[in-house]
Formats: C-alpha cells, structure tokens, sequence
C-alpha cells in the first residue's frame, strides 16, 4: 500500500533506535464518559481477555455475538454484519484502539479489522446513542477492540468441521521504555455450505515506546480475505477478495498533575474485487477502493476534584475509486468537548459535537448523562443524545441487477434514551435497562413485498421509525460452583412505511434475544463453558443455539474443544440461506510469558 508522506515521517520518527521496547498498560482509548460503569450514565459492558478465552468461537464475530443486546449476522466466518440495541450493521460505530473503522463504502466491512482474534485484549461495547462523543453512526452503540500489548510468546493451531483449518503466532519483546509484538493469522475452511469457503491471511505490527514523558505508538496491519459470497447480495454464486490496511500513530502527553493531551493520526485503506458469479467474472465485476485519512487532537483537564472536561478536535478525508459507484471524495471536520461534574456522589456529564461533512452538511449531536447512587448497592442511570448516520456510498451509487442506490438520500437522524439502574451484591450484580430511539429519515433497502426477486431492492429514506426496548444483564459468580451470566433484550419497532413495502436491513431488527453463559473450573487445569442463544428476528421464526468450550491447561500449553450449534437449530442468515449446522473444532495452543 502506499501510505502517505506525513504518516511515513511519523512512523520514521517512532522507528528510530528505540528497540527493544517494553511492555505498557493498555492504551487508555475511550473518553471521560465511556470509560467505567461505574462512573458512567451509559450502559457499558466489557469483555475481557479471561472471558475470551472462555468463550466458544474461532472468529472476533462469534465472540461479539455473546455481547448483550449485541446482533451478529454471519454470511460465513469471513463476513458478518454487526449491530446493537435493535439497530441494523449501519447504526453501529466500531473502533479498534479507538480508532474509527467503520467503513465509509458499506459497513457490511465494518469487521473486516486486520486482526488475529488472539490478538484482542477486551472488547468495550457502548449500547445507546454517542454521537456527542464518536461522531456519526453511532445510533445503536460504539464497539471498540483493544488490542493485546506485551511480551508474551503464543502459537494456536485449531481444526474441525467445514474443512476448517487456523494457525496463529505471537510474539514479543519489552524493557522499561516501550514494547513490540508482531501477531500473525491464517485461516481457511470450505465452507458449512457451498459458496462459503474462505482463505484468510492477517499480520499486525505494534510498537510503544515512552520519551520524556510522552507515550508514543505506531500500530501497522494487513488483512486479506478470498472468500466465496454465495447469496450474499443476490442470487447468484458470487465471490470476493478484500484487503485491509491500517496505520495508525498515536502520542499521549500528561501535562501537569491533572492533565492528558492526546493525538493520533491514522490511515486506513480497503480494496475490494466483488464478481457477481464465480462462474462467469465477466458477466459483472466490481473493483473498488477507499481510503481514510484521520486525525484527532484532545485535552482532557481536570479542573477539581468533581469537575473535569475533554475538549478537541478531529479532521479526516474519505476517498473512493470504483469501477461501479464512480470515484468521490469527502472531507470532514468535527469539534467536541465534554464536562463531567460530580455533586454529591452523583455524576452529571454534559456533551456536544459539531461536525461539518463536505457531503451531507452540518450537525450538532449533544448529550446528557447522569449517574445517581440510590443507595451503597443501587445505583440508577439516565442518558438522553441525538445522532446522525449520513447514507454510505453503496446506498447511494452501488448499481447491480437485485440492488440500486439513490443519490439523493438524506441524511438519517435520531433521539436516543436510556434509564437503567443496577443493583449490585457480595456476589454479582443485576442491571436492568429501558431505552428508546427514534429515527428519522431512517435508511434501508426495500422493496415491495409482493414483488419477489423480480425487483431489485432499492436504498431509500423510510420516514419516521420508533424502536423501545428493555434489556437485562445479571452476573452471579460462584453460584453453585458456576460463574453465572444471563442477558436478555426486547424490542418493539414501529415504522411509518406502507405495510406492503418489506426492508432488508434496518426494518428486520431483532425483537427478542436472550442468553445464559456458564462457566466452571475443575480439577486438574480443566474448565467447561456453555453458551446458549435464543434470538428471534422481525417476520421470521425464533432459534436457540447451544455453543459449548471444553478447555484443559498445563503450565504454558492448552487444548480446547468447541462445539457450535449443538442442538442443531435451524434458522436463516442475513443472506436468506439456512445457517452454518453443528460444529467441532480442536485447538492446541503454547504461551510464554
């Protein structure tokens, strides 16, 4: 790829002899507000490294799946749309160490992240509006992946059903003054049913290194994914090739006792070969290619001690060359800041952003949040926040015989509110959330329901959409000798759009969703997890899945084995087709510390 001269002096500056680097805590990448639940009016959960490797899943999108109220729609392992709270793939922001990656052309790429999931230190997910604080797209939450820092040495080899086939290496190095890890993937497998196979190849570069008080980074990665995409847009056994680059500088610089400037600079490249039939590449192919060049500087100040603000700004520039969608470009330019002041052990924060696009125009997003303790165990929550989502470039100019943009979309906006309140005890917790968004000018693809394939969909603005919903979290550890977890969520959507028109994304939410997670340690270094998902989508029937990890570790090594989809439920994909049957999977793995 080629990068551009002012990242290639920053990453010059970073490399020079400053090796080897040592291990640090992990980069603080999310702002005042987002960063603790403890401390935060919005509702927050994190997935942490011992979670991950409790979970069943071989993919990032299989893991975010156990997320509450988090909706995972696979095509295949390779490609998978992500949403949360009843939003669709385009409602939801996803960061990767707080960087915006969610891709301009479609956010079907959103998780199309050049990285090993052994590589995933935690993941933080966001539910409800933050647009004040992330900018847009952020409708039904924000996703971000931290990624792992350190030293430590790993290699995983895992097999099983599908023809499927992993191997990863780490590996690293640290003293005093900064660190490095290089991380490698490979992946492949035929597919749980034909047009679905994938061949998957992902190396990521990271270095730290602290001078004079300021902690620098440099983060490079590559993704590339060869994979069958049978119905995934249409009817037809189509294939794809992507590749995904990421460079990404970050400083961070504590100016007194009581403050922290950040910036970062970061560039991200997707490129993107779709052919509509495997068999005849001919007949219609796609070859496109965006680019995102992105830059944030903040302050963040605490000005007493129950009073502290983040200020800053962002600028960025979006870029596409295409053979289908035609070749655009737009700039954006945003100013935020935030207060968050504490009277009497409540916590109220206070946001606003402003964000100026050379496409969709000016926006202002403001929120409110507070965090009230009712008592020494209860704590309630509140949180109100308006937002935008502007139409990506597939929704406006993507052109093939089942799908049509619109050029002249507009830009969708919405209210979002949460109420919530957490009782917690000597053992776990129990939250329970209500919460509400309203859109307008909603986006989807429709069409009208009695037509058929016959014709195509059509990107347009629905109108006016309201969706309620509530949500349920409960921890319980070391109950009955199990480490308890149970989430549920449901939604009530409402559109004003002419029952006869169908959508194919945001007006399919997931209206019921419920999952208990179980997990126990044994004897001898062996540990058990079960997973179960019951889930029901808008117009179709519900499905409960049982997903199950059987692990035994000894001194560095470990084996694992998975089974997916053990109660061999049925239920259809985001592409229309029956999805992925039971699954067994094996995995070897050695870690050096």
């Amino acid at each position: 790829m080629r990068l551009p001269p002012t990242l290639l002096s920053l990453a010059a500056a970073l490399l020079t002899p400053c090796l080897p680097v040592a291990a640090q805590p992990t980069i603080d990448t999310v702002r005042v507000s987002t960063r603790a639940t403890t401390r935060s009016g919005h509702s927050l959960e994190i997935i942490d490294r011992a979670a991950l490797d409790r979970l069943p899943g071989l993919s990032l999108a299989q893991v975010l799946a156990r997320g509450l109220g988090v909706d995972v729609q696979l095509r295949s392992a390779a490609s998978a749309d992500v949403a949360v709270r009843g939003g669709n793939y385009s409602q939801v922001l996803v960061l990767l160490d707080g960087v915006r990656v969610t891709d301009a052309q479609t956010a079907h790429f959103s998780l199309d992240l050049p990285l090993p999931l052994d590589d995933v230190e935690r993941i933080e997910i966001l539910r409800g509006g933050a647009s004040a604080l992330h900018g847009p797209d952020a409708a039904g939450g924000v996703i971000n992946i931290v990624t792992r820092r350190g030293a430590a040495r790993s290699v995983r080899v895992d097999g099983g059903s599908f023809g499927t086939a992993r191997l990863a290496l780490a590996a690293g190095h640290g003293s005093e003054t900064g660190s490095m890890r290089v991380a490698a993937e490979y992946a492949s497998s035929d597919g749980h049913r034909p047009g679905t196979d994938y061949d998957v190849q992902q190396l990521r570069v990271a270095l730290s290194r602290t001078m004079s008080g300021t902690r620098l980074g440099l983060d490079a990665a590559y993704a590339r994914r060869d994979f069958g995409a049978n119905a995934f847009y249409g009817p037809y056994n189509s294939a794809e090739r992507t590749g995904t680059s990421l460079l990404a500088v970050r400083a961070e610089h504590a100016a007194g006792t009581r403050g922290v400037v950040r910036a970062g600079l970061s560039y991200r490249r997707h490129d993107d070969d779709f052919v509509l039939r495997r068999e005849n590449p001919a007949a219609y192919e796609n070859l496109h290619t965006n680019t995102m060049l992105f830059g944030e500087f903040s302050v963040r100040q605490a000005v007493t001690d129950r009073l502290s603000v983040v200020a800053g700004v962002e600028a960025g520039q979006w870029t596409l060359a295409s053979f289908r969608l035609g070749d655009h470009a737009e700039s954006r330019l945003a100013a935020f800041v935030e207060a968050a002041r504490t009277v009497a052990d409540a916590t109220v924060t206070a946001a606003g952003r402003v964000d100026h696009s050379s496409v969709s125009g000016d926006a202002f997003s403001p929120s409110l949040t507070m965090r009230i303790p009712l008592s020494a165990v209860l704590i309630g929550r509140a949180s109100l926040a308006r937002g935008i989502r502007a139409p990506s470039w597939t929704e406006r100019y993507y052109k093939d015989p089942v799908n049509q943009g619109k050029a002249a979309l507009g830009v969708e906006t919405f209210w979002t509110a949460d109420l919530g309140l957490r009782r917690e005890f000597r053992r776990g917790a129990v939250e329970l959330t209500g919460f509400g968004r309203r859109s307008h000018d909603l986006i989807d693809w429709t069409k009208p329901a009695v037509a058929g394939s016959v014709m195509p969909w059509t990107a347009m603005n629905v109108g006016e959409a309201t969706l309620q919903g509530a949500e349920l979290a409960v921890d319980m550890p070391g109950v009955a000798g199990f480490d308890w977890r149970v989430r549920a969520q449901g939604t009530r959507f409402v559109s004003d759009l002419d029952p006869a028109i169908i959508g194919k994304y945001a007006l399919r939410p997931l209206t019921r969703s419920g999952g208990l997670t179980a997990t126990r340690a044994l004897r001898a270094g062996v540990t058990v997890s079960a997973d179960l998902l019951h889930a029901r989508r808008a117009g179709e029937d519900d499905y409960t899945t049982v997903d199950a990890r059987f692990a035994w570790q000894s001194g560095p090594w470990r084996v694992t084995l998975d089974g997916t989809n053990l109660g061999r439920a049925r239920w259809i994909d985001v592409a229309g087709k029956p999805a992925a049957g039971p699954g067994l999977f094996t995995g070897l793995s050695w870690t050096a510390r």
